[in-house]
């Protein structure tokens, strides 16, 4: 199976609120450069503000998810 256009956009933006929160756990802040010794980085803004070229950095490995878990054979189900 694979996730609908809506499925992924809304694990993508999930998934990058946990980098966000991740790097802040880490001590990092928004930065117009990444530099990790200043730990400063351009992406930690709202999903929504991000690039299309960067939202895509969170859509592709999305997208691989069922085929990860069917690997493992699991699979997606949905909620009704």
């Amino acid at each position: 199976s694979e996730f609908s256009p809506e499925e992924v956009e809304l694990l993508a933006e999930m998934e990058h609120e946990r980098w966000v929160e991740e790097r802040a756990r880490q001590r990092f802040v928004y930065g117009s450069t990444r530099d990790s010794k200043k730990r400063t980085h351009p992406s930690l803004v709202p999903y929504n503000d991000l690039s299309e070229e960067e939202k895509d950095k969170d859509r592709i490995p999305v997208r691989g998810i069922p085929s990860f878990l069917a690997k493992a054979r699991f699979q997606v189900y949905r909620s009704m």
